[in-house]
């Protein structure tokens, strides 16, 4: 094991420089910015909200729970560590898991969270001409085909051949 002095003191190579854990990041979709309302603005509109629900039932449109906006989660619960003397050298595509040192890609994630796995495509599988791998995740369902070191969610056909 390789130590180095820093300010006085022995420390390890292995010490942890950066750790983050339990990351998470949330994207709300479709609502509307609420903005701040007046006294007035707010009991106008609690004496007006009954009339607006009993009107919504009788239009046949959802309220309520059902009005919620929809949510994204773009990070949930990423915990990584980087040792000091580690360095970041290249981008790691898009929905690769890498791991070790050097960093290598072992797998691939789905956006929700869970590890894909693969089935070669009916044509040639992994060669070049061929259409790449597809996975569909376990957990929500999401299809995504590989070529190379790329890989992108798609939709229609390729969903279809998964089933």
């Amino acid at each position: 094991m390789k130590f180095v002095l820093i300010r006085g003191k022995k420390r390890s190579m292995s010490d942890i420089a950066i750790r983050v854990e339990n990351l998470s990041k949330q994207y709300r979709i479709g609502g509307s910015q609420v903005r701040y309302k007046t006294i007035r603005e707010s009991l106008t509109e609690a004496v007006q909200a009954p009339f607006h629900r009993a009107a919504k039932l009788l239009r046949g449109e959802p309220y309520g729970a059902a009005e919620m906006d929809q949510t994204i989660w773009a990070l949930k619960d990423v915990s990584f560590e980087v040792k000091e003397g580690e360095v970041v050298t290249r981008d790691v595509p898009d929905y690769a898991l890498v791991y070790g040192t050097p960093a290598t890609i072992k797998g691939w994630m789905c956006q929700c969270g869970i590890k894909l796995r693969f089935h070669p495509s009916a044509s040639s599988g992994r060669s070049s001409g061929g259409d790449g791998e597809r996975a569909r995740c376990d957990n929500c369902g999401t299809a995504y085909l590989k070529r190379g070191q790329a890989l992108r969610p798609c939709s229609g056909q390729v969903v279809s051949e998964l089933n």
